[in-house]
């Protein structure tokens, strides 16, 4: 069991690493993405990592956190290394950008386009102020976002105006 373990370790250590380091040369993201949870499986044959139970997932300013978190890998189209093609968070969903705080029961961020899809009750808070819809999309280099409804649930806000963050006179 000891060396299954080890071996799922240093698969995933390869990966995380191949990874990093093909973004970095690219200039598209930081390349040190540091993850813990409390266990992972590891298929590499499929190109997924998934870790389970109070996953946290850093990556420079940029924090993901929930209950289970995928990581997709893809073949590189410039060398023989792996890229990160997207993360997928379950339950409890959160990702922390700067003072911007997006949840939802399933958020999927797409390495490519630096975006992040919500859904399942997503809100995006910036400070009180936050925005509900049945799905959000939130694009992290531009920091704009598209909150969307559906014939069952309309969007929704609650803007306080500046210098009124307490909520009175509402």
């Amino acid at each position: 069991m000891k060396n299954k373990n080890s071996l799922i370790l240093f698969v995933l250590l390869f990966l995380l690493l191949d990874v990093g380091c093909a973004y970095a040369q690219e200039g598209m993201i930081p390349a040190k993405i540091h993850i813990l949870a409390d266990k992972l499986i590891g298929n590499y044959n499929d190109q997924e990592v998934e870790f389970i139970d109070n996953v946290v997932c850093k990556q420079g300013e940029r924090v993901f956190v929930g209950d289970s978190l995928k990581v997709f890998y893809r073949n590189s189209t410039l060398n023989s290394s792996k890229e990160l093609d997207r993360i997928e968070a379950y339950h409890n969903a959160r990702v922390f950008h700067g003072t911007k705080v997006l949840s939802g029961d399933k958020l999927v961020f797409y390495a490519e386009e630096q975006r992040v899809v919500a859904t399942g009750e997503p809100t995006i808070w910036d400070g009180k102020n936050y925005v509900r819809g049945s799905r959000i999309i939130f694009y992290l280099e531009t920091g704009e976002g598209i909150v969307e409804g559906n014939s069952t649930k309309r969007v929704s806000a609650e803007i306080y105006p500046s210098g009124n963050s307490s909520g009175v006179g509402r």
